[in-house]
């Protein structure tokens, strides 16, 4: 890459002088293009090229016209390129070995144009193989800083949709901001298949680059105005990136932007907001994403979109509501800090891999085998896997309070074993998804009367892994359950006072010995069947239980205790100290599998109201049988008295 020195030159100095301008005419042979020291391209004499000097490119209307900046001309240095007007055809531009240098900043009245195509002028302009370079930075500010490259239309005319191409084999050093700028009337495209670098005045360190369009004093209209694509081989390098209202940034197939500083957005009260998008084999590398903070009166979105390529970035923070961030394919990388306070993030399909995740609002959605997988120090009040999945990695450090994590349609969130989690209010499970936890969960949540820690809702289904623990030293911790908890955790992982079924569909499976404990470190664990409600366990391994609580039944569709007993061993029963029946309500056991020495009560029920049947409602001829050796009641089958003497 050619790099060059900016030389400055004070405004006084151009005060009340006019600025040279020459028209040079192309040819429509691309082998033999207009030259600029041939003096017949400008109608008789070449111009001295000056800092001052404005080149008007012409030609014949609806062709295109070729021009190049041969050997024999050498360096050069003007003010602004600009098309002649109604020549709406082609301009293909090439500096061959040479360097091109456009210094917006000389002359008596000054421009942010460096390259401007007018209404009814071009349709298509291209800067050809070869080094350019546009230096915007002088003793001026504010606008007057910035470099523009204009394709622009009138809003009251019908003029054509203009593009602007940087081919493969050009080169394009800005210092210190350029604005790549579309169209009023129409869409304007930029495509990128050559390098743009954007550098400070020294030519050190990266510059800016902004995707604008030009303002609309007749209204605003609708759709986008200014698309710039990075094509296949095309680079952009530069400092910082500001996206304008109605512009869209394009990286496509074999593209690649790579912003060292910050990307940034602006928004307007009447114009739609802006888009970045890294499509399939399209690479984008961005140091600082940062949305606006929250505003009120604006229209259209901050958004990224990821449809198939891959986006890093090293901190990303969404804290307006017209924040959005999508990847629908491809991977988007979040190498430092992602945090959410406003907007949305979602992944529809595809990797989001992030860390240090922060959520303190907005929505985070996983969908269509979308994948999100978090690591480093992670906070969350919501994350909704929908059909995707949701991953927090080995490692991780995850901090919640009172948060919600949601699988609504058959999704998955999954904790690895190495995570440390802690929760210091209410979990809930939700949707009809799955959830893993194969890790120790340290939930803090205390209070002085009943409380839950944990709650299930309907259709979602909780795993404990083997490696899993739930901690809560509190004796009235409880777990909620409306949907279905499995458990292959070891003896005494899994702390719950109480489990309480508020609905007929909840389970409860363990596949492990007495994995529930109370905080005081019995196997007492309460079984709460409140009014009208049914507690169903399958059951794979020998478990022992506190009181079994009926509260009430409904007369026409009795509930009760389900114990689908599924024994991995002979030896192998379920126990529960005692049965408290209330309410007027019956005791009602269920029982699949039912054999002698499979259901112990420490403690005789003495009431008569306690009926045992099967899973089809077929009664169970049953009585109680002591257990002489290790205490408490079994539940056997009655034996049959002996057959009388003929």
């Amino acid at each position: 890459m050619k790099k060059i020195t900016p030389i400055f030159v004070s405004a006084a100095i151009f005060a009340g002088s006019a600025a040279a301008q020459s028209t040079i005419t192309g040819t429509q042979d691309a082998s033999n293009p207009a030259l600029f020291n041939d003096a017949a391209a400008w109608g008789g004499t070449i111009p001295t090229f000056s800092k001052s000097t404005i080149v008007q490119l012409g030609g014949i209307a609806g062709a295109t016209n070729y021009y190049k900046l041969d050997d024999a001309t050498g360096d050069i240095t003007i003010r602004k390129l600009q098309s002649a007007a109604n020549v709406d055809g082609g301009f293909y531009l090439t500096t061959g070995t040479n360097n091109l240098t456009i210094d917006i900043n000389a002359g008596s009245s000054y421009t942010t144009d460096a390259i401007s195509f007018s209404d009814g002028s071009v349709q298509t302009f291209t800067l050809g193989e070869g080094n350019y370079s546009i230096i915007s930075t002088g003793t001026t500010t504010g606008l007057d800083a910035v470099a523009r490259i204009a394709m622009i239309t009138s809003p009251l005319t019908a003029d054509t949709t203009k593009t602007f191409t940087f081919a493969r084999g050009s080169t394009l050093n800005a210092y210190t901001s350029l604005s790549l700028s579309g169209t009023v009337g129409a869409y304007g495209t930029m495509n990128v298949a050559g390098t743009i670098n954007t550098y400070d005045a020294e030519g050190l360190n990266a510059g800016k680059l902004i995707v604008d369009w030009i303002a609309n004093p007749y209204g605003t209209g609708g759709g986008t105005r200014t698309k710039v694509l990075v094509n296949d081989g095309g680079v952009i390098n530069t400092g910082d990136l500001l996206v304008r209202p109605r512009s869209y940034l394009t990286v496509e197939n074999g593209g690649t932007l790579s912003v060292s500083g910050t990307m940034s957005w602006e928004l307007s009260t009447t114009n739609p907001g802006c888009v970045l998008e890294v499509q399939t084999g399209g690479v984008a590398n961005i140091e600082n994403i940062s949305y606006l903070d929250n505003v009120t009166g604006v229209s259209g979105a901050q958004k990224i979109l990821v449809t198939g390529g891959t986006l890093t970035a090293a901190t990303v923070a969404q804290k307006n509501s017209y924040s959005v961030t999508t990847v629908s394919a491809g991977e988007f990388n979040v190498t430092d800090t992602f945090s959410i306070a406003n907007g949305s993030f979602s992944v529809t399909g595809g990797t989001a891999n992030l860390n240090n995740f922060t959520q303190t609002g907005g929505t985070v959605s996983v969908n269509e085998s979308g994948v999100m997988n978090l690591t480093g120090n992670i906070s969350a009040t919501s994350l909704n896997a929908g059909s995707g999945s949701i991953n927090i990695k080995n490692g991780s450090t995850f901090a919640v309070s009172a948060a919600t994590f949601k699988a609504t349609a058959g999704g998955n969130f999954n904790v690895e074993n190495g995570v440390t989690f802690t929760a210091s209010d209410l979990m809930i499970f939700d949707g009809y998804g799955n959830s893993s936890i194969n890790t120790v969960v340290n939930s803090t949540k205390t209070g002085t009367a009943n409380f839950y820690s944990l709650q299930i809702n309907a259709g979602h289904t909780l795993t404990f892994g083997s490696d899993a623990k739930f901690v809560n030293s509190s004796k009235f911790s409880r777990f909620s359950l409306n949907g279905n908890l499995v458990v292959n955790s070891a003896t005494g992982s899994i702390v719950a006072n109480q489990l309480v079924f508020w609905t007929r569909n909840a389970t409860v499976t363990l596949n492990t010995k007495n994995a529930l404990i109370t905080g005081d470190g019995k196997y007492e664990t309460i079984v709460n069947i409140p009014e009208q409600k049914t507690a169903r366990f399958v059951l794979r391994a020998t478990n022992q239980f506190g009181q079994v609580f009926f509260q009430g039944e409904s007369v026409s569709n009795p509930m009760g205790l389900y114990l689908d007993l599924d024994f991995a061993s002979a030896d192998d029963f379920v126990s529960f100290t005692n049965m408290s029946v209330t309410g007027g309500s019956n005791g009602r056991i269920f029982v699949n599998n039912f054999e002698n020495n499979r259901i112990k009560f420490q403690t005789k029920y003495t009431g008569e109201n306690l009926f045992v049947t099967d899973f089809d409602g077929n009664a169970i001829d049953w009585e109680w049988v002591e257990d002489t050796v290790n205490g408490g009641w079994w539940i056997n089958a009655v034996v049959p008295e002996p057959a009388e003497w003929a």
